[in-house]
């Protein structure tokens, strides 16, 4: 079966798991938003801008820490947390291994 990750756009609602469907068409199948992890997601600080390295560094410093998630937007919550990643690319990995097509039967 064909899966992937949806890329990340706009405000974030949750990691999303998409699959092909025998006609081309991809649809989402999965939303994981379960934040096992406060720490964002490289994919998310690339997204943002931000390389791990400077997030790291900014971590130390309370005043950093906390200039840096505001200028992110991250204080809301809506970002994607390393754990969610993580387990949407467990599930990701384990479709793609499954013998079945949507939509077909047989």
């Amino acid at each position: 079966m064909n899966a992937r990750l949806k890329p990340l756009e706009g405000k974030y609602y949750g990691t999303i798991v998409e699959v092909e469907l025998p006609y081309g068409e991809w649809i989402d199948l999965a939303t994981i938003w379960v934040r096992p992890t406060f720490k964002p997601s490289d994919r998310q600080l690339e997204n943002d801008g931000v390389t791990r390295e400077q997030y790291d560094a900014a971590q130390g410093d309370k005043d950093k820490r906390m200039d840096l998630w505001e200028r992110l937007g991250y204080g809301d919550g809506h970002y994607e947390a390393e754990g969610d990643y993580l387990i949407a690319q467990a599930i990701v990995a384990a479709l793609k291994d499954l013998d079945i097509v949507f939509g077909v039967e047989g």
